[in-house]
């Protein structure tokens, strides 16, 4: 039975790792969140365990076993994302007080401007289904098809043709929607955060009654340029004062997921 025990956990610790690896960096508060649920659960049917009879208590011990497994990878890699954030030139041996120092972390994706208002957040890493169903309004229940005017769509790509990423603004929701291309790099991400965060404040600042459709590809449009020329201006000094801008940390959602297009085929 403790071989079976373990070789559950071992393989439902290497499933997680693998599915979720790229999201535990930049959701390590949820991560963390996620780690004590797990092992609260697994106690719990622990717990619970000698109400069952024999056959159904194995089930019960390899399932919290398994949770063990997944807490141990989730607090593990959380717990490593947060010494590493807050590390000065790499020393984790400055870290004896990080714990105290996890609540400067925000909900997952959420931004704010400097002054300290919540604009909304930003999913990055999403399907281009996502998008077409935010451009959309929802989809239809039975079917799931969506309904969006080709110069809508078009009129997107034609904002992003040159930059690894595809962006749009769910006004619904406020949150910042980010599809990155092929080939797409760390430096795309930031200059699409930075995008997403720009449009945000942007909408912002309009009544709901004028946030049309028209209005938002405006915004996402004029606020692109500025994206570029902000990432510009401050890349240099986010290197020297020690930001690792190679390391891709923004990504929320997905495990790496891509999007190809090839417009000359009409795809």
């Amino acid at each position: 039975m403790s071989v079976f025990q373990e070789t559950l956990s071992r393989l439902t610790t290497i499933s997680f790792a693998h599915r979720f690896g790229n999201a535990l960096e930049p959701e390590c508060k949820f991560y963390r969140l996620a780690a004590d649920i797990f092992n609260d659960v697994a106690m719990v049917m622990d717990l619970l365990s000698p109400a069952f009879p024999k056959v159904q208590r194995a089930f019960v011990f390899a399932t919290s076993s398994a949770l063990r497994g997944l807490c141990g990878v989730a607090a593990g890699s959380s717990k490593a994302s947060l010494s590493a954030h807050f590390a000065r030139r790499g020393n984790l041996g400055e870290l004896n007080a990080v714990s105290c120092q996890e609540r400067i972390f925000e909900q997952d994706g959420m931004m704010r401007w400097l002054d300290g208002d919540a604009l909304g957040y930003c999913r990055m890493g999403v399907r281009l289904h996502d998008i077409l169903r935010a451009m959309s309004g929802a989809a239809r229940p039975t079917t799931r098809s969506m309904r969006v005017q080709n110069k809508h769509f078009s009129a997107l790509l034609d904002i992003f043709q040159e930059v690894g990423y595809i962006l749009w603004f769910d006004r619904n929701t406020s949150t910042v929607m980010v599809t990155l291309k092929r080939g797409s790099n760390s430096e795309d991400g930031l200059l699409s955060w930075i995008h997403g965060l720009l449009v945000a404040k942007r909408c912002r600042q309009y009544p709901s009654q004028k946030l049309v459709l028209d209005n938002v590809f405006k915004l996402i449009r004029y606020s692109r340029h500025e994206a570029v020329d902000l990432l510009q201006e401050f890349k240099d000094p986010l290197r020297n004062a020690g930001w690792d801008l190679e390391t891709a940390a923004l990504e929320t959602k997905g495990a790496g997921i891509r999007v190809s297009l090839d417009l000359g085929k009409g795809s």
